[in-house]
């Protein structure tokens, strides 16, 4: 083989090699190493012949590192092997590509692409959008409501007497009693106070509910108003009374009540700490509430509303998929003291299986639990219809 030939061949290879080199990175570095490499390779053998030629090829030699240092580092991503993969390029060379180039997953990068073509990958942390989000609260807005009587506490008014309002629904305040009757106490002996009193002919009427008779709620004036949390219904610090009969001839009179030693929250000199501090009138509404984010069975919900609406049912928090705007605007309720319907909590869900809401306080106003807490009480349905208040949970918490 002629040298001519040789030459002929190494400036095809060169030109072969550049070109796949503008495929993978269209990096005009590579014309010009090409064309440095090509003058080399003609002239290379001229040059070297004379001092001055031997001066040219040292500066070109020079001039070709510079310029190949300059390629590896004029990439921007790092050269670590973890991000790159080797592919083979004819019989003898191979040469390294980015396993996932920026922009593309399917194709060499730089390389042009229609978007119908495009295939997203499945979403890290997938979010319904927001015209979903609606739709999907939206459904359960009105596949999940149930019958509910919120209450509305107003000041009572402290012209009325005593015995015109003794038998009246109302927070706070000295309870409906009768003579003979054993007061409810705590453990340690103490008069316990009440918290609410109900009178069911006043309520709104919802299903299972009672339409007559009077609930009385008492608790004891400590740190935990009586409560031992979570399991806690053995009504040591608390207790409930069920009246299926009363009558406002058969009260013990303000005066009596006072020689047993009842008290009421804000009474003058009182230092008891308990959830109010006054005695409050009640107003009832019925209404319909609604399967929130704060009930651990609200999973469920979303999940049965996706698969519904047709939509990706994905395992994860209401939190993650839902944009708070659209969980704000479904899920601002106000102040929620209420019989029945669906239970609010700070912290944890603590309702037992089937159990249902009796009775809920919420911590607003001059109301406290604690820092925006709110108590509740819940009991079985079967207990509930039978007027059996012996098996309720109290429980009650705050950030």
């Amino acid at each position: 083989m002629t040298k001519n030939t040789k030459k002929i061949l190494k400036v095809v290879l060169i030109i072969a090699l550049s070109l796949i080199g503008l495929l993978i990175s269209m990096s005009p570095i590579f014309i010009i190493l090409a064309v440095l490499a090509i003058v080399t390779t003609l002239k290379s053998k001229e040059m070297a012949e004379t001092p001055f030629g031997k001066a040219d090829l040292l500066i070109m030699d020079s001039f070709k590192n510079m310029m190949d240092s300059f390629a590896a580092k004029s990439d921007s991503s790092p050269q670590n092997d973890e991000e790159y993969e080797t592919r083979k390029v004819g019989e003898f060379f191979t040469i390294k590509v980015p396993k996932h180039p920026k922009g593309d997953s399917q194709h060499p990068q730089g390389a042009s692409q229609k978007k119908a073509d495009f295939q997203p990958k499945t979403e890290v942390n997938p979010h319904y959008t927001e015209e979903q989000a609606k739709r999907l609260l939206r459904y359960i807005h009105d596949s999940t409501a149930m019958d509910t009587v919120r209450i509305k506490p107003m000041p009572a008014d402290s012209s009325l007497p005593f015995e015109k309002k003794v038998c009246s629904s109302r927070f706070g305040g000295l309870p409906y009693w009768t003579r003979g009757e054993e007061y409810p106490k705590s453990e340690d002996g103490e008069a316990l106070y009440l918290l609410a009193q109900i009178n069911f002919a006043e309520v709104s009427h919802i299903d299972d509910y009672p339409t007559r008779g009077l609930l009385q709620i008492f608790i004891k004036a400590d740190d935990t108003y009586g409560c031992s949390f979570d399991t806690d219904t053995q009504q040591k610090d608390w207790r409930i009374v069920w009246r299926d009969v009363f009558s406002p001839s058969l009260a013990m009179s303000e005066a009596e009540l006072g020689e047993m030693g009842v008290k009421c929250a804000g009474e003058e000199n009182s230092e008891m700490p308990l959830p109010l501090q006054k005695e409050y009138a009640l107003i009832f509404e019925k209404c319909k509430t609604y399967s929130h984010p704060h009930l651990d069975d609200f999973d469920g919900v979303l999940k049965n509303a996706a698969q519904v609406l047709g939509f990706p049912v994905y395992d994860k928090s209401p939190y993650e998929l839902l944009d708070s705007d659209s969980l704000s605007a479904f899920y601002c309720d106000g102040e929620q003291h209420q019989i029945g319907g669906y239970p609010d909590f700070t912290q944890n869900d603590v309702r037992r299986e089937g159990d249902v809401l009796l009775f809920q306080m919420d911590g607003a106003g001059e109301i406290s639990w604690g820092d925006s807490g709110i108590a509740n009480f819940f009991i079985p349905p079967a207990d509930l219809k039978a007027h059996n208040f012996s098996n309720v949970l109290y429980n009650w918490d705050c950030y």
